[in-house]
Protein backbone atom coordinates (compact mmCIF):
# COMPACT_ATOMS: atom_id res chain seq x y z
CA UNK A 1 0.00 0.00 0.00
CA UNK A 2 1.51 3.43 -1.04
CA UNK A 3 2.72 4.79 2.78
CA UNK A 4 2.29 8.66 1.80
CA UNK A 5 0.71 10.56 -1.21
CA UNK A 6 2.16 10.76 -4.48
CA UNK A 7 3.65 14.16 -5.60
CA UNK A 8 1.66 14.30 -9.45
CA UNK A 9 -1.98 13.55 -9.18
CA UNK A 10 -3.85 13.40 -12.30
CA UNK A 11 -6.67 16.20 -11.59
CA UNK A 12 -10.22 15.87 -12.85
CA UNK A 13 -11.66 18.80 -12.88
CA UNK A 14 -14.20 19.60 -15.42
CA UNK A 15 -13.86 16.06 -16.58
CA UNK A 16 -17.18 15.12 -16.99
CA UNK A 17 -17.64 13.70 -20.22
CA UNK A 18 -17.86 9.86 -19.78
CA UNK A 19 -15.57 9.45 -23.13
CA UNK A 20 -13.56 12.03 -21.22
CA UNK A 21 -13.08 10.13 -18.50
CA UNK A 22 -12.87 6.50 -20.08
CA UNK A 23 -9.90 7.60 -21.82
CA UNK A 24 -8.29 9.89 -19.16
CA UNK A 25 -8.55 7.37 -16.09
CA UNK A 26 -6.97 4.07 -17.55
CA UNK A 27 -4.05 5.84 -19.45
CA UNK A 28 -2.91 7.99 -16.64
CA UNK A 29 -3.00 4.80 -14.08
CA UNK A 30 -1.37 2.49 -17.17
CA UNK A 31 0.97 5.43 -18.07
CA UNK A 32 2.44 6.54 -14.24
CA UNK A 33 -0.20 8.39 -12.17
CA UNK A 34 -0.86 6.42 -9.38
CA UNK A 35 -2.84 9.74 -7.53
CA UNK A 36 -6.36 11.06 -8.59
CA UNK A 37 -7.71 14.02 -7.84
CA UNK A 38 -11.19 14.64 -7.70
CA UNK A 39 -14.41 16.01 -5.71
CA UNK A 40 -18.08 15.39 -5.26
CA UNK A 41 -18.96 18.46 -6.77
CA UNK A 42 -17.17 17.70 -9.75
CA UNK A 43 -20.23 15.37 -10.44
CA UNK A 44 -17.40 12.72 -11.95
CA UNK A 45 -16.96 10.20 -9.29
CA UNK A 46 -19.10 7.73 -10.09
CA UNK A 47 -17.68 7.99 -13.96
CA UNK A 48 -14.13 7.40 -12.50
CA UNK A 49 -14.92 4.61 -10.08
CA UNK A 50 -16.50 2.89 -13.66
CA UNK A 51 -13.20 2.97 -14.87
CA UNK A 52 -11.19 2.21 -11.65
CA UNK A 53 -13.20 -1.14 -11.40
CA UNK A 54 -12.20 -1.92 -14.60
CA UNK A 55 -8.52 -1.75 -14.62
CA UNK A 56 -6.51 -4.54 -13.70
CA UNK A 57 -4.21 -2.55 -10.95
CA UNK A 58 -4.44 -3.48 -7.43
CA UNK A 59 -6.36 -0.71 -5.15
CA UNK A 60 -3.49 -0.26 -2.82
CA UNK A 61 -1.27 0.69 -6.06
CA UNK A 62 -2.66 3.87 -6.23
CA UNK A 63 -4.08 6.96 -4.25
CA UNK A 64 -7.71 8.37 -4.67
CA UNK A 65 -8.03 12.17 -2.99
CA UNK A 66 -12.01 13.57 -2.80
CA UNK A 67 -13.49 16.31 -1.47
CA UNK A 68 -16.73 16.85 0.35
CA UNK A 69 -18.90 20.03 -0.60
CA UNK A 70 -19.91 22.79 1.62
CA UNK A 71 -23.49 22.13 1.69
CA UNK A 72 -22.92 18.78 3.05
CA UNK A 73 -20.81 20.37 5.49
CA UNK A 74 -23.69 21.05 8.30
CA UNK A 75 -25.67 17.78 8.30
CA UNK A 76 -24.21 15.24 5.41
CA UNK A 77 -20.44 15.15 5.94
CA UNK A 78 -20.27 11.36 7.15
CA UNK A 79 -23.11 10.30 4.72
CA UNK A 80 -21.39 12.44 1.69
CA UNK A 81 -18.56 10.21 2.35
CA UNK A 82 -20.01 7.24 2.09
CA UNK A 83 -21.89 7.75 -1.05
CA UNK A 84 -18.21 8.93 -2.44
CA UNK A 85 -17.23 5.77 -1.62
CA UNK A 86 -20.12 3.96 -3.21
CA UNK A 87 -19.52 6.04 -6.49
CA UNK A 88 -15.73 5.75 -6.35
CA UNK A 89 -16.09 1.44 -5.97
CA UNK A 90 -13.51 1.66 -3.50
CA UNK A 91 -14.15 0.64 0.62
CA UNK A 92 -11.61 3.32 1.55
CA UNK A 93 -10.62 6.77 0.21
CA UNK A 94 -7.25 8.05 1.22
CA UNK A 95 -7.48 11.68 1.37
CA UNK A 96 -11.04 13.28 1.90
CA UNK A 97 -10.62 17.40 2.22
CA UNK A 98 -13.24 20.12 3.09
CA UNK A 99 -13.26 21.63 -0.38
CA UNK A 100 -13.33 25.36 0.92
CA UNK A 101 -13.45 27.43 4.00
CA UNK A 102 -17.52 27.80 4.98
CA UNK A 103 -17.31 29.36 8.29
CA UNK A 104 -15.91 28.08 11.74
CA UNK A 105 -19.00 26.20 13.17
CA UNK A 106 -19.95 24.35 9.40
CA UNK A 107 -15.88 23.47 9.03
CA UNK A 108 -15.42 22.21 12.68
CA UNK A 109 -18.71 20.32 12.43
CA UNK A 110 -17.52 18.40 9.00
CA UNK A 111 -13.76 17.94 10.20
CA UNK A 112 -15.10 15.87 12.90
CA UNK A 113 -17.15 13.77 10.99
CA UNK A 114 -14.22 12.80 8.59
CA UNK A 115 -12.89 12.14 11.72
CA UNK A 116 -15.10 9.41 12.64
CA UNK A 117 -14.84 8.12 9.47
CA UNK A 118 -10.65 7.79 9.43
CA UNK A 119 -11.80 6.14 12.64
CA UNK A 120 -14.28 3.51 10.99
CA UNK A 121 -10.91 3.08 7.98
CA UNK A 122 -13.54 4.80 5.39
CA UNK A 123 -10.82 7.79 4.76
CA UNK A 124 -7.29 7.45 5.76
CA UNK A 125 -6.36 11.11 5.80
CA UNK A 126 -7.91 14.21 6.32
CA UNK A 127 -7.44 17.64 4.46
CA UNK A 128 -8.54 21.05 3.68
CA UNK A 129 -9.03 23.14 0.58
CA UNK A 130 -8.82 27.06 0.17
CA UNK A 131 -8.41 27.40 4.16
CA UNK A 132 -6.73 30.50 5.24
CA UNK A 133 -4.48 30.85 8.23
CA UNK A 134 -7.25 31.47 11.14
CA UNK A 135 -9.64 28.46 9.53
CA UNK A 136 -6.65 26.22 9.88
CA UNK A 137 -6.23 27.30 13.92
CA UNK A 138 -9.61 26.93 14.45
CA UNK A 139 -9.42 23.50 13.28
CA UNK A 140 -6.83 22.84 15.40
CA UNK A 141 -8.31 24.37 18.37
CA UNK A 142 -11.50 22.52 18.26
CA UNK A 143 -9.95 19.04 17.48
CA UNK A 144 -6.24 19.04 18.68
CA UNK A 145 -4.75 18.66 15.21
CA UNK A 146 -4.44 20.35 11.93
CA UNK A 147 -5.22 19.02 8.97
CA UNK A 148 -2.93 17.12 7.00
CA UNK A 149 -3.23 18.87 4.01
CA UNK A 150 -4.27 22.23 2.35
CA UNK A 151 -4.87 22.32 -1.40
CA UNK A 152 -4.77 26.16 -2.91
CA UNK A 153 -4.12 27.91 -5.66
CA UNK A 154 -0.77 27.77 -6.80
CA UNK A 155 1.77 29.36 -9.63
CA UNK A 156 4.15 31.91 -10.23
CA UNK A 157 1.90 34.68 -10.42
CA UNK A 158 -0.57 33.60 -7.68
CA UNK A 159 1.73 32.53 -5.00
CA UNK A 160 -0.02 32.61 -1.33
CA UNK A 161 3.74 33.26 1.11
CA UNK A 162 2.21 33.62 4.28
CA UNK A 163 -0.23 30.81 4.26
CA UNK A 164 2.76 28.41 2.25
CA UNK A 165 4.97 29.09 5.21
CA UNK A 166 2.52 28.58 7.45
CA UNK A 167 1.34 25.20 6.76
CA UNK A 168 5.40 23.82 5.80
CA UNK A 169 6.09 25.38 10.03
CA UNK A 170 3.02 22.97 10.90
CA UNK A 171 3.67 20.02 8.97
CA UNK A 172 0.22 20.94 6.51
CA UNK A 173 1.35 19.37 3.01
CA UNK A 174 0.54 21.65 0.34
CA UNK A 175 -1.16 20.60 -2.21
CA UNK A 176 -1.53 23.32 -5.87
CA UNK A 177 -3.70 23.77 -8.56
CA UNK A 178 -3.99 25.77 -11.66
CA UNK A 179 -0.32 25.64 -11.49
CA UNK A 180 -0.13 26.54 -15.73
CA UNK A 181 -3.43 27.89 -16.17
CA UNK A 182 -2.42 31.68 -15.70
CA UNK A 183 0.16 31.21 -18.48
CA UNK A 184 -2.61 30.36 -20.94
CA UNK A 185 -6.59 31.32 -19.42
CA UNK A 186 -6.27 33.64 -15.86
CA UNK A 187 -8.31 31.27 -13.51
CA UNK A 188 -12.10 32.49 -13.53
CA UNK A 189 -12.44 32.52 -9.47
CA UNK A 190 -9.65 35.20 -9.73
CA UNK A 191 -9.86 38.36 -10.47
CA UNK A 192 -6.57 38.11 -12.37
CA UNK A 193 -5.67 39.13 -16.21
CA UNK A 194 -3.19 35.83 -16.41
CA UNK A 195 0.48 36.20 -17.73
CA UNK A 196 1.16 39.82 -19.70
CA UNK A 197 3.62 39.09 -22.68
CA UNK A 198 6.82 40.11 -20.87
CA UNK A 199 5.81 37.63 -17.90
CA UNK A 200 5.07 34.71 -20.66
CA UNK A 201 8.29 35.65 -22.21
CA UNK A 202 10.25 34.80 -18.65
CA UNK A 203 8.54 31.45 -18.58
CA UNK A 204 9.70 31.02 -22.30
CA UNK A 205 13.19 31.47 -22.05
CA UNK A 206 13.23 29.15 -19.21
CA UNK A 207 11.21 26.29 -21.22
CA UNK A 208 14.07 26.85 -23.74
CA UNK A 209 17.04 26.99 -21.26
CA UNK A 210 15.20 23.54 -19.57
CA UNK A 211 14.91 22.27 -23.30
CA UNK A 212 10.89 21.45 -22.02
CA UNK A 213 8.06 23.70 -22.23
CA UNK A 214 6.39 26.28 -20.46
CA UNK A 215 3.60 23.70 -19.08
CA UNK A 216 6.40 21.84 -17.46
CA UNK A 217 8.22 25.00 -16.72
CA UNK A 218 5.17 26.11 -14.28
CA UNK A 219 4.87 22.28 -12.92
CA UNK A 220 8.61 22.20 -12.01
CA UNK A 221 8.53 25.37 -9.75
CA UNK A 222 5.24 24.33 -8.03
CA UNK A 223 7.05 20.76 -7.06
CA UNK A 224 10.16 22.88 -6.29
CA UNK A 225 8.38 25.00 -3.79
CA UNK A 226 7.35 21.08 -2.48
CA UNK A 227 3.56 21.15 -3.26
CA UNK A 228 1.61 18.18 -4.79
CA UNK A 229 1.04 19.37 -8.08
CA UNK A 230 -2.74 18.76 -10.00
CA UNK A 231 -1.88 18.84 -14.00
CA UNK A 232 -5.58 18.62 -15.53
CA UNK A 233 -5.97 17.36 -18.66
CA UNK A 234 -8.79 15.28 -21.22
CA UNK A 235 -6.13 14.66 -23.68
CA UNK A 236 -3.94 11.20 -23.23
CA UNK A 237 -0.78 13.63 -24.55
CA UNK A 238 -0.66 15.62 -22.49
CA UNK A 239 -1.14 13.10 -19.71
CA UNK A 240 2.22 12.07 -20.92
CA UNK A 241 3.92 15.07 -21.32
CA UNK A 242 3.09 16.17 -17.63
CA UNK A 243 5.00 13.73 -16.09
CA UNK A 244 8.04 15.14 -17.54
CA UNK A 245 8.28 17.51 -14.65
CA UNK A 246 9.93 15.07 -13.35
CA UNK A 247 12.94 14.94 -15.84
CA UNK A 248 13.76 18.65 -15.15
CA UNK A 249 15.61 20.55 -12.13
CA UNK A 250 15.24 24.71 -12.33
CA UNK A 251 18.42 26.23 -11.42
CA UNK A 252 18.22 28.64 -8.08
CA UNK A 253 18.38 31.81 -10.64
CA UNK A 254 15.57 30.03 -12.73
CA UNK A 255 13.44 29.83 -9.36
CA UNK A 256 14.03 33.54 -8.37
CA UNK A 257 13.22 34.40 -11.75
CA UNK A 258 9.64 33.02 -11.60
CA UNK A 259 9.26 33.82 -8.18
CA UNK A 260 9.27 37.21 -9.23
CA UNK A 261 6.61 37.15 -10.87
CA UNK A 262 4.01 36.77 -8.33
CA UNK A 263 1.76 39.61 -7.78
CA UNK A 264 -0.58 37.80 -5.33
CA UNK A 265 -0.75 38.27 -1.32
CA UNK A 266 -2.24 36.66 1.87
CA UNK A 267 -4.52 39.76 1.76
CA UNK A 268 -5.40 39.16 -2.01
CA UNK A 269 -6.67 35.63 -0.65
CA UNK A 270 -8.75 36.61 2.29
CA UNK A 271 -10.60 38.92 0.38
CA UNK A 272 -11.18 36.34 -2.73
CA UNK A 273 -11.92 33.85 -0.17
CA UNK A 274 -14.58 36.04 1.75
CA UNK A 275 -16.18 36.52 -2.06
CA UNK A 276 -16.20 33.25 -2.79
CA UNK A 277 -18.29 32.37 0.75
CA UNK A 278 -21.05 35.16 -0.10
CA UNK A 279 -21.80 33.94 -3.57
CA UNK A 280 -22.55 30.74 -2.17
CA UNK A 281 -25.11 31.55 -0.29
CA UNK A 282 -25.93 29.03 2.00
CA UNK A 283 -28.91 28.48 3.41
CA UNK A 284 -30.41 26.34 5.79
CA UNK A 285 -32.98 24.59 3.30
CA UNK A 286 -30.09 23.82 0.68
CA UNK A 287 -28.02 22.31 3.36
CA UNK A 288 -30.35 19.99 4.97
CA UNK A 289 -31.22 18.37 1.22
CA UNK A 290 -27.20 18.60 0.46
CA UNK A 291 -25.78 17.23 -2.67
CA UNK A 292 -24.25 14.59 -3.94
CA UNK A 293 -26.10 11.93 -1.25
CA UNK A 294 -29.06 11.44 -3.73
CA UNK A 295 -30.62 11.84 -7.32
CA UNK A 296 -33.58 14.39 -4.93
CA UNK A 297 -30.39 16.27 -3.77
CA UNK A 298 -28.17 16.52 -6.92
CA UNK A 299 -31.68 17.36 -8.95
CA UNK A 300 -32.39 20.05 -6.02
CA UNK A 301 -28.59 21.17 -6.51
CA UNK A 302 -28.99 21.61 -10.64
CA UNK A 303 -32.36 23.29 -10.22
CA UNK A 304 -31.75 25.90 -8.00
CA UNK A 305 -28.08 26.65 -9.36
CA UNK A 306 -26.53 25.94 -5.67
CA UNK A 307 -22.91 26.87 -5.25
Amino acid sequence: MIDKMPNIALGTWMITKPNEISEVIPHGLENGYRHIDTAQIYFNEELIGKELEQLDIPREEYWITSKVWVLNYKYHTYTSVRESLLKLKTNYIDTMLLHADAGKERNVIAYKELMKAREEGLIRGIGVSNFSIEALEQIKEATGEYPKYNQIICSPKQRIVDLEKFCKDNNIRLMGYSSIRPYYNPNPYYKDPGFTADEKKIVDEIAAETNSTPAIVLLRWSMQHDYIILPKTAKTERLDSNLEVQNITLSEDQMKRLDGLNAFDYKTFLATMKVWEENRNLREDDEKIGVRISPESDKHFVKNNVK
